[in-house]
């Protein structure tokens, strides 16, 4: 596939920068090492406070959140894939996790940047 190939170029419209690709790694890694289902409450944690720094990191890239969603997940894939994790159940199951953590985070980041509108922002004074 060459650079100029318009599905390539969609697929991947943005590269996240190295600081980025260590939070997804870090978020990946807290995921891959926990096995047992009791242990997951504090892979969760970190996998979330890494997804909420790289939602943060991302705000000055000016991307829409479906371009960031993109990116993340091309991010993620190429994790797994240099972690030599497996394509199956226990793969599939890590990354739609983390995919839902980066929508949930990505999601919360947006409402707090808001503006908020005051109670009586459309009264006319009457």
């Amino acid at each position: 596939m060459s650079s100029a190939d318009p599905v390539r170029s969609f697929a991947n419209p943005v590269a996240l920068n190295p600081d980025q690709r260590r939070l997804v790694r870090h978020a990946f890694e807290s995921g891959a090492s926990v096995r047992a289902r009791s242990d997951r409450g504090a892979a969760a944690s970190g996998q979330r406070q890494a997804i909420r720094e790289l939602c943060l990191s991302c705000r000055q890239l000016g991307l829409s959140p479906v371009e960031l969603l993109i990116a993340f997940n091309a991010a993620l894939n190429e994790t797994a894939n240099d972690a030599g994790m497996a394509h199956g159940p226990e793969r599939n199951e890590l990354l739609s996790r983390l995919v839902t953590v980066f929508i949930e985070e990505l999601h919360e980041f947006r409402i707090q940047r808001a503006p908020r509108r005051s109670e009586g922002a459309d009264s006319r004074g009457t």
